[in-house]
């Protein structure tokens, strides 16, 4: 079965990255402190990959269905707000753009 190579994708507007941010709360917070890894990966970069890859993964669903019965569905299907929520997460660290003015 041929699939199309997945590409970069560039994520959507902030207030849809923030709303899957609000969405994915209850599962951040059931986190235990030695579920959380520190950050290692440039997270522009792993959302765009990942974004990118929603549209070759969503052709390949129903071969991983038949052919992994055991792997966990609900990671592919929630991908794309996982993204989405990381990506508004970097954006709430970022420093900001506006000129810091120091006193002397």
């Amino acid at each position: 079965m041929p699939t199309r190579k997945s590409e970069a994708a560039r994520p959507p507007a902030p207030q849809e990255a923030a709303a899957a941010f609000r969405n994915t709360e209850p599962a951040r917070k059931a986190l235990e402190p030695a579920e959380l890894l520190p950050i290692n990966v440039d997270i522009p970069r792993a959302v765009s990959t990942a974004l990118g890859t929603l549209g070759p993964l969503a052709e390949l669903r129903p071969r991983i269905i038949a052919e992994l019965p055991k792997h966990p569905l609900h990671i592919l299907e929630g991908l794309r707000e996982l993204a989405m929520a990381a990506w508004y997460a970097h954006l709430r660290v970022l420093p900001s753009r506006s000129p810091v003015r120091c006193r002397h």
